[in-house]
């Protein structure tokens, strides 16, 4: 088999395992592939070319480490939380919103070569109920500690690891580009979000649910570890001064392309 032929082929093999365990694991269909293979509509990975691949929703490409999703704008003034989001997610506290499942993200971005990133935490009496959201659920949430949906208000309280990733939106005929920070406005500072970059942190399991598939949680501006991406910036803890720039964004339900750029994705073996 010529050296081409046999990367590809093992590239191939690895995809698949990689989709066959995540199922098994989450115990959840990839984004309309069973249905369409059923119907013989078309398998779970499509190959497009070379180095492009389709997986359900989201486009791959390996040579760019990019992957590709559609998403529509959702809110132009209101206070936001997330910038992207699942439409079954926090919708109301979301830039944009996508019907592509975070599960069917995540499995994209492991076959770029995106790794599992650990989250680390200090060990304080305030935050050993993290995990378990015991505090958020019984209302029980302190400084340090966590708040609804077990989320770190504290920026010391939690540091997220993983890639970093650039992220662009695409929209318009004539494809218009911005990096997603400039469509995000800093009310504090009266001016665009920074471009200090985000954090894939992979998301976590809990009770035996992989969260970000569970609470739709995509791409976080005020900090999640259930949510597939991070911010890294100092001031990720403040859920009162993001709102949409709206000086950038389009019209309300605008159809965009998101595109996450893996910047130092894992090595591929």
């Amino acid at each position: 088999m010529r050296p081409d032929r046999a990367g590809n082929y093992r590239y191939r093999v690895i995809l698949l395992a990689v989709i066959f365990t995540a199922l098994v694991i989450h115990g959840e269909e990839a984004e309309e592939s069973a249905s369409d293979a059923k119907k013989g509509k078309r398998p779970p990975l499509e190959r497009l070319d070379e180095h492009r691949y389709r997986l359900g929703k989201v486009e791959l490409n390996k040579k760019e480490k990019t992957l590709r999703f559609p998403a529509s704008l959702h809110m132009r003034e209101e206070l936001i939380e997330y910038a992207v989001v699942h439409q079954t997610g926090k919708v109301h506290e979301s830039l944009l919103i996508t019907k592509v499942r975070p599960h069917t993200i995540h499995l994209a971005a492991l076959l770029l070569g995106a790794k599992e990133a650990e989250i680390i935490k200090p060990k304080t009496e305030d935050d050993t109920d993290t995990d378990t959201n015991t505090n958020a659920r019984n209302g029980n949430a302190k400084k340090g500690g966590v708040s609804r949906a077990g989320q770190i208000r504290d920026p010391k309280a939690r540091t997220f690891t993983g890639d970093s990733v650039t992220v662009w939106v695409e929209w318009g005929e004539d494809t218009k580009r911005a990096r997603l920070e400039h469509w995000i406005r800093n009310e504090a500072d009266e001016a665009v979000m920074e471009e200090q970059g985000w954090i894939y942190n992979s998301s976590r399991f809990l009770y035996g649910h992989f969260m970000a598939q569970r609470e739709g949680s995509i791409i976080a501006i005020i900090s999640d570890p259930n949510a597939l991406i991070n911010s890294s910036r100092p001031d990720r803890t403040n859920d009162e001064i993001w709102r949409p720039n709206k000086n950038a964004v389009p019209p309300r339900k605008t159809e965009v392309s998101v595109m996450i750029e893996m910047q130092d994705p894992g090595n591929e073996e």
